[in-house]
C-alpha cells in the first residue's frame, strides 16, 4: 500500500522513527469514542457498544436485525475501523432489548434513554491505545526516539492527513470510485468497486474480482462472488436484474455511498496539503478547505495548491453537487491543517504502546506513521 495513492507525499517530523507495525493483533488498536452531551428524554436509547472485527455498517446491520428494525433506524456518530477493538455509541428508537443485541455477538457496555437520535459527527473526539510491534532497535533507543518525536510533534504538530482507513485499509478503492462518480462515470464507478483487485483481500475475493474483470457478466458473477461480499452482492443483484449503475449504487447503505465522495475529497485535501508543506520547516496552523460544491477558494498558498489538484483531476467544485445522485452531494468543509496531540507511551522489548486523544475527524494512523516512519 503506497501512501502516494492517498495523496500523502511526506513526513513532517525530522527525527528518525522507531519502525514496527500496527494491527498485528486485534487488541493492538483500541478506540473509544468521546461523545457530546446527549439530549434528555426517552424516545430513543443510546448504546455504547464494543465491536471487534466489524465495520460500522456491519454493526448497524447486526443491531437492526437483533431488534427487528430497518438498518437506517440505527444511528451512529462516527465511522470506525473494522480491524480494531472499538467502543462506539449508537442509538435506536424506543427501548432496546440489550440481551438480543448481545446475542448477535456485540457487547453493550452502557445504555441510557435519550431524547433524540445520535447524528453523524456529533462526537467530541476519540481516545486511542495503539501498540506497535516488531520494533528492531533496542529498548533504550526506542525510548529515546519516542521522547524526541513526541516533543517535536507537540511543538511543530503534524499534518492532519486523512488516514488510509478513509480509502479502504486493505482495498484502497473508495476514492477511485468517488472520482468516477464525481465525473459522472457511474458505470465505471460500479465496475471499479466490484472488479478492482488488491493484495489485501482473501484469494477467494481476489479471484472473483479478476473473473468479473475478464468476463464482465454481472448475472453470472452472482453465482461465484462469496456470500461474505455483501455490498458487492447488493450491486450485482440490481445489475443482474437489468438495473442501471445509479440504481445499483442506491442499493448500498447511503453512508457507504457517501463515503466514496468523502474519500475523493480526502485525496484532494491530502495531496494539496502535501504540496503546500513541501520544503517548509515550520508553519502556523490554519483552517484548510475540504473541497465541495459550496467551497469558495481564496488567494492563499494552500488554496492555490487545491486549485492545481482540481485542474489536474479535471474536476470543479460544482461537480461535487452530483446532479444525477444529489443525495451524495458534498458542500465541503473546513479542516484544521495541523494537529498537536499529547502522547503518552510505554515500551517493552520489541514493542511500544501509545495513548492519545484526537478531535473528531483526525486519524490515529496519521500520528502513528510519523512515529514509525516504516
Amino acid at each position: 500500500m503506497d501512501e502516494k495513492d492517498f495523496g500523502i507525499l511526506l513526513y513532517w517530523t525530522r527525527a528518525p522513527g522507531i519502525g514496527g507495525k500496527i494491527k498485528q493483533k486485534m487488541e493492538d488498536f483500541v478506540v473509544e469514542e468521546m461523545p457530546l452531551e446527549f439530549t434528555e428524554g426517552d424516545a430513543f436509547t443510546a448504546l455504547f457498544v464494543e465491536k471487534r472485527g466489524l465495520d460500522t455498517f456491519e454493526t448497524t446491520q447486526r443491531i437492526a436485525k437483533a431488534l427487528g428494525l430497518k438498518r437506517r433506524a440505527v444511528a451512529y456518530a462516527g465511522m470506525k475501523d473494522r480491524y480494531a477493538i472499538t467502543k462506539q455509541w449508537f442509538s435506536v428508537p424506543g427501548r432496546a432489548n440489550i440481551e438480543k443485541i448481545e446475542e448477535s455477538g456485540l457487547r453493550v457496555l452502557e445504555h441510557r434513554p435519550i431524547g433524540e437520535p445520535i447524528h453523524l459527527g456529533e462526537l467530541a473526539g476519540n481516545r486511542f491505545a495503539v501498540t506497535i510491534r516488531g520494533i528492531k532497535i533496542s529498548l533504550r533507543e526506542t525510548d529515546e526516539r519516542l521522547r524526541v518525536l513526541i516533543n517535536e510533534i507537540e511543538q511543530r504538530g503534524i499534518p492532519n492527513f486523512f488516514g488510509p482507513q478513509r480509502f479502504g485499509a486493505n482495498r484502497p478503492v473508495t476514492h477511485r470510485v468517488g472520482r468516477k462518480i464525481i465525473k459522472g462515470d457511474f458505470d465505471g464507478a460500479v465496475f471499479d468497486y466490484l472488479a478492482l483487485d488488491f493484495e489485501g483481500e482473501t484469494e477467494d475475493a481476489r479471484s472473483a474480482r479478476r473473473r468479473l474483470a475478464g468476463e464482465k457478466d454481472y448475472k453470472r458473477a452472482l453465482e461465484y462472488f462469496p456470500r461474505g461480499m455483501a455490498y458487492e452482492r447488493m450491486l450485482l443483484t440490481v445489475l443482474a436484474e437489468g438495473g442501471g449503475s445509479i440504481q445499483a449504487l442506491r442499493a448500498l447503505p447511503l453512508g457507504l455511498a457517501k463515503l466514496f465522495i468523502d474519500a475523493y475529497q480526502s485525496y484532494i485535501f491530502n495531496l494539496a496539503l502535501s504540496r503546500f508543506l513541501e520544503g517548509k520547516e515550520t508553519i502556523t496552523n490554519f483552517p484548510a478547505h475540504v473541497t465541495g460544491y459550496k467551497t469558495s477558494l481564496g488567494k492563499g498558498e494552500f488554496d492555490h495548491c487545491v486549485r492545481k489538484v482540481l485542474e489536474e483531476e479535471s474536476v470543479t467544485e460544482e461537480d461535487f453537487f452530483v446532479q444525477k445522485m444529489p443525495e451524495l452531494a458534498q458542500k465541503g468543509a473546513i479542516r484544521s491543517a495541523m494537529i498537536y496531540p499529547k502522547i503518552a507511551f510505554s515500551t517493552a522489548s520489541g514493542s511500544a504502546t501509545l495513548r492519545f486523544e484526537l478531535k473528531k475527524g483526525s486519524y490515529a494512523t496519521t500520528v502513528i506513521r510519523e512515529i514509525t516512519k516504516d
